[in-house]
């Protein structure tokens, strides 16, 4: 799979409206897309139990000169990340989509996070996307930066960040926020190259949940309203707190939490 912002926007020409919500973090992002251009954007702390998120929703559309009649389809970030955010930014959108008769496409959290690294990075450079998981763990998984595309090398993952680090031989890219900063100023320590991506560089991210949407809806590749679910990534053991993973190891979790290991693609 390739993702870059360009070619994404050029096969969302076709989706019409399409309005992206990421809820599953610290700060919560949101986005439109609209006949294939990124329309608007915004960012707003996370909202406790939904509280002003139609607020925002509202902002982000009137200064797209969209509105929610208009929408075509609903994208929303559907993990890993916090369970209860990711419960209120699905719930939502599941609402409106079910409201308004439309289109709804989930998204990779990692996905969209690791499309803010930008086309800054050197080629062949690993990003690495980093969502908190609490108990010492982060969600991540890795990326290549290829002809001005990322490409996914592995699945999700869930591991510390002394796994995350371990053995990283080349340019490493972390994208995130306080724990992608724990990410990057460790792997430093031990003396790798590593660069970070956070903060003001992350306010794209609604966008581009709402871009990798755009691009399924117009390749018909929407989900169900009523079988979609958040993705909550846990190895087996994870009421230890502590992870039996081995560097490079993936877990894959599904909506309901059970999981299986699966061998890293090349």
């Amino acid at each position: 799979m390739q993702l870059s912002p360009q070619r994404l926007l050029a096969d969302a020409v076709a989706a019409g409206v399409v309005l992206g919500i990421d809820t599953g973090g610290p700060i919560g992002s949101f986005g439109v897309v609209a006949d294939g251009r990124l329309a608007a954007v915004a960012i707003r702390p996370s909202l406790s139990h939904g509280l002003g998120l139609p607020a925002v929703v509202d902002e982000v559309l009137e200064a797209a000169g969209a509105s929610l009649s208009g929408l075509t389809a609903i994208a929303v970030a559907i993990g890993p990340g916090s369970f209860t955010g990711l419960r209120v930014g699905l719930s939502y959108a599941k609402g409106i989509a079910a409201a308004l008769k439309i289109a709804i496409v989930g998204v990779s959290s990692l996905d969209a996070l690791a499309l803010c690294a930008g086309s800054g990075v050197l080629e062949g450079a690993s990003i690495y996307p980093v969502i908190d998981a609490r108990k010492g763990e982060v969600y991540t998984g890795l990326y290549r930066f290829v002809a001005g595309a990322l490409q996914r090398s592995s699945g999700d993952l869930v591991v510390s960040l002394a796994h995350l680090v371990a053995g990283l031989a080349d340019e490493a890219v972390f994208v995130g926020y306080s724990v992608a900063q724990q990410a990057c100023s460790l792997a430093r320590a031990n003396g790798c190259r590593a660069a970070l991506i956070e903060n003001a560089g992350l306010h794209l991210r609604g966008g581009f949940v709402a871009a990798i949407g755009a691009a399924k809806v117009a390749r018909k590749e929407a989900d169900v309203v009523a079988t979609l679910e958040p993705l909550y990534l846990r190895p087996p053991d994870s009421s230890t707190g502590s992870s039996a993973l081995k560097p490079g190891e993936e877990i894959h979790g599904t909506p309901r939490g059970r999981t299986h290991p699966a061998t890293p693609r090349s």
